[in-house]
Formats: C-alpha cells, sequence, structure tokens
C-alpha cells in the first residue's frame, strides 16, 4: 500500500495544477506571500518547519530516515544569531507548500481510485467521506499556516492519520506517524549547534 502511495504521489505531483486549479494551482510555482502579521522568525521555528520539510520527504524515500538529524544538524549550524534569512524562509514556505500539497493529492488520489483498505468499524463510506472532507479542508489549512509562518506539524500529523485510516488503522500506529520525532529532532539540532555570528 506504501509502494502505491508513493506511485500515486508521483502522478499527484504532475497533475496538481489540474486537480487544485483554486486552492494550490501548481504549488511549487504558486507566488508565495507572507502573510503580513506573520511573527518574525526564530531559529527553533525554523527548524521545526525544516524539520517537518526533511521528514516528509523522509516519509517518501526523498531521503532516507538517516539523513534527517544531520542535515537538521547542518540547517542549525548555519543559523546566525539574528536567525534565518528571509531567502530561506522564502524558501522553505515554497517547499512546504508544494510538498505537503503533494501528499495531500496523492492520498485524494488514492481514496478517490478505491485503493484504500478502510478499519472495518465503520461504514467505507463513512470514511471515505470524512477523509475527503478532511483532506480538503487541510489543503486550505496548509496555505493558510504556511502564509502565517505557522507550524506545519498537526496539518501534516492529520493527513498522517488518514493515510492510516487508508491502511485499515482507526489510529495510526507508530510507523505510520512520520512526524513523531520532529520536536527531538529539532531539540537536538539545537542542542549541537553553536549560533554564528554575523
Amino acid at each position: 500500500m506504501a509502494g502505491a502511495l508513493r506511485s500515486l504521489m508521483l502522478v499527484a505531483a504532475m497533475m496538481l495544477p489540474t486537480v487544485l486549479p483554486a486552492t494550490a494551482a501548481d504549488a511549487r510555482s504558486q507566488t508565495y506571500e507572507r502573510a503580513d502579521d506573520a511573527p518574525a522568525a526564530t531559529s527553533e521555528a525554523y527548524l521545526e518547519r525544516r524539520a517537518t520539510l526533511l521528514l516528509l520527504r523522509a516519509r517518501f524515500d526523498v531521503i532516507s530516515d538517516e539523513d534527517v538529524p544531520r542535515m537538521l544538524a547542518a540547517d542549525a549550524a548555519t543559523l546566525s544569531t539574528r536567525g534565518p534569512s528571509d531567502e530561506a524562509l522564502d524558501a522553505l514556505a515554497s517547499d512546504l507548500l508544494a510538498e505537503g500539497s503533494y501528499y495531500i493529492v496523492s492520498l485524494r488520489y488514492l481514496i478517490e481510485s478505491g485503493g484504500s483498505l478502510w478499519p472495518a468499524d465503520k461504514a467505507e463510506t463513512t470514511y471515505v467521506n470524512d477523509a475527503l472532507s478532511s483532506l480538503r479542508a487541510l489543503q486550505v489549512e496548509l496555505q493558510e499556516v504556511v502564509a502565517g509562518a505557522g507550524d506545519p506539524l498537526p496539518i501534516f500529523v492529520r493527513v498522517d492519520r488518514i493515510n492510516a485510516w487508508t491502511e485499515g488503522f482507526a489510529e495510526s500506529p507508530a510507523e505510520l506517524d512520520h512526524f513523531r520525532d520532529r520536536d527531538a529532532l529539532v531539540e537536538a539540532a539545537l542542542a549541537g549547534a553553536a549560533p554564528v555570528s554575523l
């Protein structure tokens, strides 16, 4: 089932412009604008969002699980005492929006194609309707959170839970909770990094 989701993610990436014309219209090239009331980014907040992105990439085998702490530590080591640059923040926001949208769209494709194995505790139609409705709302929420420089972790935890439903689990088992170590990874990266003074 995980292999099927990876394949569907590739299809979703190619078809995203036609699937989400009103909400993501090719999220990678979508103009990203930081909300006026977005808070100033701290190194910790930046690393939380960066760790979320790296874990998402590991989820789809773009990088290995072992790469995540090493890459995050390298990011932490290069941050200045003033925090991340505007360029780094904008690049991270664009990547989170694009790659997070791909995850959501690929999951929608899996559900709509009938390739899911739903838990037995409720009717399949209940799960299908709940999942599709939730994914639509999560896509909108992702855009809002990214624009406001917020933490997308709760969104991806909920997407992971829907993914677990498609694998037959009413609750996410540890192996399908891809973001469970995010905060520990950030804490370790910060503990090992000495800020760079400019």
